[in-house]
């Protein structure tokens, strides 16, 4: 179970030796981060199948993939892959899940769904929700307060 409704400030490293600050991208649009055991899975390619489609419904969604090991993928899509899969999970959850698991943010860093395997098919219509949530409503508890110290 995630232990987190905001995401915390983290800093993703990237393979190809840039970082990105989850921090710096609130307001700017939803994210999906993929904790994968690996692109070449095939447990974790219907993940990146579905996160592919749903970036293509909605471009301005960020996607940020999360594995251990890192392959070339036959993606253009993703935003960053981390190799620091377990300190980034640490920070969501009391106990990781076993992935493939997609965790999906709204704009304002909310964390709105974690889907498993049997629902990597509802993605495209939840980032659908996302894109279309406003400020003033279904925030979870203490991200007015956290949204007005900025």
């Amino acid at each position: 179970m995630l232990r987190t409704t905001i995401l915390p400030p983290m800093t993703l490293n990237c393979v190809d030796g840039s970082a990105t600050n989850l921090q710096a991208l609130r307001y700017r649009a939803p994210l999906v981060i993929a904790f994968l055991h690996g692109p070449r899975c095939p447990d974790c390619r219907p993940a990146l199948e579905v996160t592919a489609a749903a970036r293509e419904l909605f471009p301005e969604l960020r996607v940020f993939l999360v594995a251990p090991t890192w392959e070339p993928l036959d993606l253009a899509w993703p935003d960053c892959i981390t190799v620091e899969p377990d300190r980034i999970a640490r920070h969501l959850w009391d106990r990781p899940p076993e992935p493939p698991v997609l965790v999906l943010a709204d704009r304002y860093a909310a964390v709105r769904r974690s889907k498993n395997p049997p629902h990597f098919g509802e993605l495209p219509g939840a980032v659908q929700l996302l894109e279309h949530e406003c400020p003033e409503r279904g925030l979870p508890e203490g991200l007015g307060s956290a949204l007005e110290e900025e």
